[in-house]
């Protein structure tokens, strides 16, 4: 069993960080740019104090983790201690030693993830442009010339995420603040875009607690209270499927999925509601889809591999995301997760597709009007799971 205390400081020990530094002060006095730190932020920064974590939004996201799991689960949680660690791999990772339970999460792995959130939102309203501006004017001119701008918009970014992955690949660089490699064309998305990377954030929490409480961590893992949950989302045929195939290791990524997935929606032991589980369905996807452009472990199925591939991780979302919300009704703007699902469907499919036509040259990037055909189909595939149907002839007007 974790001691809070002795998790703080055996963190700060072996990364030699002062124990009494908020992550942000060190971080940039580390980089020689404390100066770009507004100075009213920078007095907030100074006068806070590490306890459960190094980080205040790393401090936030444990705190409200504790508070929705089973109380069953709290006393280990509570033990726990999170670290932002100046780091640059692409990773986070949990681990245990002698009454010390931690997490830590690397700097660099919320640098990129944020630039794969940038050049998510850019391509949602790029799609979402074309279609509105179809179902306006029908077939016209104005349409192909709209379509040729857009098509710059939702390639571009893919070249430049190919030309800094081969840096992000080495653990020696690291980013000293958000990448901006796609410039919003909306003015006022930036607020937006921070949100969702701070959803990322909270997933990568969520999965590396879910080792802790699982068990996968010590040799009494058999006696985890949380492998209940799992177990249950296990015993469907189409998880199962996927899952007993696995190596051990696999199977320990896969399981802390599961549970990472039901603890952001905020559906361990209840029915989750719309607004966690977009969070769920959004954050869950963008980093899978970041970490497997990035590693490029879209397909990789080597007996060894500690992780499962792309597929396999997003087919988990998928499925999990149909169980919690296929029975929800549409928001009042016509919203559903099933819809977040559809999009970031379409998004993993471009991004699948960019990497394809990397290794292949018989493969072309996808195109806008495949992407806006894509985007229909996951639509219309929706509707269908949530019970809608249109009269015939009708796919239904654009969500």
């Amino acid at each position: 069993m974790p001691i809070l205390r002795k998790s703080r400081g055996k963190f700060f020990n072996k990364h030699r960080m002062p124990a009494d530094r908020n992550f942000w002060i060190y971080y940039f006095e580390l980089l020689g740019k404390l100066e770009e730190i507004p100075e009213a932020h920078k007095q907030e920064l100074e006068n806070w104090r590490p306890e459960r974590s190094n980080c205040p939004e790393l401090t936030l996201m444990i705190d409200n983790f504790i508070k929705r799991i089973p109380i069953a689960w709290r006393d280990v949680a509570r033990e726990i201690f999170v670290g932002r660690v100046p780091a640059g791999e692409i990773q986070a990772t949990a681990w245990t030693e002698k009454h010390a339970g931690l997490i830590e999460l690397n700097v660099q792995f919320t640098w990129v993830l944020s630039a794969y959130v940038d050049t998510y939102d850019e391509f949602y309203f790029a799609t979402r442009g074309l279609i509105e501006e179809f179902y306006r004017n029908g077939s016209d001119p104005a349409i192909e010339a709209m379509a040729k701008t857009l098509q710059s918009r939702l390639l571009d970014p893919w070249d430049r995420l190919d030309e800094k992955k081969l840096a992000w690949r080495d653990p020696r660089l690291i980013e000293s603040g958000t990448l901006a490699l796609v410039q919003s064309s909306r003015p006022g998305r930036e607020e937006a875009r921070m949100i969702l990377v701070s959803a990322c954030e909270e997933y990568i929490l969520a999965h590396e607690l879910a080792h802790h409480l699982l068990g996968h961590l010590v040799k009494n893992r058999g006696k985890a209270r949380a492998r209940e949950v799992v177990n249950g989302y296990l015993r469907d045929d189409e998880i199962w499927k996927v899952y007993s195939p696995l190596n051990k290791s696999q199977k320990d990524e896969f399981e802390a999925d599961i549970l990472a997935y039901l603890l952001v929606a905020n559906g361990v032991d209840r029915a989750p509601e719309q607004g966690y589980m977009y969070r769920a369905v959004l954050s869950s996807a963008m980093t899978q889809i970041a970490l497997a452009h990035v590693k490029e472990g879209w397909v990789y199925d080597a007996p060894d591999a500690t992780h499962p591939n792309f597929f396999q991780r997003f087919s988990l979302i998928q499925r999990l995301t149909e169980i919690l919300s296929a029975g929800m009704p549409r928001g009042v703007i016509g919203d559903h997760p099933m819809s977040a699902l559809g999009q970031v469907e379409t998004f993993s499919a471009v991004a699948l597709h960019h990497w394809r036509s990397q290794v292949d040259n018989e493969v072309s990037p996808a195109g806008i009007y495949e992407v806006v055909d894509l985007f229909f189909k996951r639509f219309q595939a929706t509707s269908r799971k949530i019970g809608e149907s249109y009269p015939e002839g009708d796919d239904g007007e654009f969500d």
